[in-house]
């Protein structure tokens, strides 16, 4: 038999040698579970031992201070939803299955000018004018981005059902724009984005891509006129195309017109002057190297340019 001043170091298999543990609600210290809390306190047990990592009982808890832990820590996490509810810049209210207002947060208040006790209790259309937020109740279907006037000014809103177990118990309404003009001025935000994306767009294809086109290779002679021709050919496979000739003859200009009429003019013009990169080192530059013996890490591929 275990005595009661060895009790609180004792093993919990030790307690109960029989197995009636099998069946008992145990609660971990590192481990803490409400929903273990919440079973025990609709359960017929009258104490919940507390376990360490080691299977020691280290404490007991009763319904009492099971219902005393539970009212805290709900308490503190309503004082933490409050505080965001109360600090959005959106208006949001919430009614019952009624369309009786349970909680409307300091912007809505604001908006309408009133005080919480104006609006706490009453029908959400006695506090609020052409609301639907009963009529959302009743249907079970949301409505977003409607619109409804509100105190002379026309509003964007949204309301949506509030379900548990499959049936609607509510809804939560929120003011997405209190003027229609705040819409406005965030579409005009959107647009001026979008240009200012878009000419940077063309300024990257500018900076990174291809100068110049064959309408910018100037001659008529039969030679130009034939290099146009198999420099077109060239541009329309997807074959590596080899350019080659001496210095001061248009390579470059060669190259930037055949990547201007290939398909892929829309990608990347990485410009190599291959007359810049000595022989020894052309291949590695362009193609990358393995790591040899004599460096200490793993060999492994070091890609470059291609």
């Amino acid at each position: 038999m275990i005595k009661l001043k060895n009790y609180m170091e004792a093993q919990f298999g030790d307690l109960f040698p029989d197995g009636t543990d099998k069946n008992m609600l145990m609660l971990r210290e590192d481990e803490p579970d409400d929903t273990v809390l919440e079973q025990f306190l609709h359960s017929g047990q009258k104490s919940l031992p507390v376990l360490d990592k080691e299977a020691k009982i280290i404490g007991v808890m009763d319904k009492v201070s099971t219902l005393r832990y539970l009212l805290e820590k709900y308490k503190s996490t309503v004082g933490v939803l409050e505080t965001i509810l109360n600090n959005t810049y959106d208006g949001i209210i919430l009614v019952d299955k009624k369309g009786i207002i349970t909680k409307i947060n300091r912007a809505y208040l604001d908006f309408l000018g009133i005080s919480e006790e104006d609006a706490l209790g009453k029908h959400v259309t006695d506090v609020v004018e052409n609301s639907r937020m009963h009529i959302v109740v009743e249907t079970g279907k949301a409505e977003i981005g409607h619109a409804q006037r509100i105190r002379g000014k026309d509003t964007v809103v949204m309301r949506l059902p509030i379900l548990k177990d499959g049936e609607v118990v509510g809804a939560v309404g929120k003011v997405m724009f209190r003027d229609v003009r705040e819409l406005k001025t965030l579409a005009e935000n959107l647009n001026l984005i979008e240009s200012e994306l878009k000419y940077y767009k063309t300024e990257l294809h500018r900076l990174k891509g291809a100068k110049y086109s064959f309408e910018n290779i100037i001659g008529n002679s039969e030679k130009i006129s034939m290099a146009k021709q198999l420099a077109k050919q060239a541009a329309a496979s997807d074959s590596t195309v080899l350019i080659y000739g001496e210095s001061g003859t248009g390579k470059e200009i060669f190259a930037h017109a055949i990547h201007n009429y290939s398909c892929r003019r829309f990608g990347p013009f990485v410009r190599v002057n291959c007359g810049a990169i000595p022989g020894t080192l052309f291949e590695s530059e362009l193609f990358g190297y393995e790591r040899g013996s004599l460096h200490r890490r793993p060999k492994r591929r070091q890609t470059r340019q291609i």
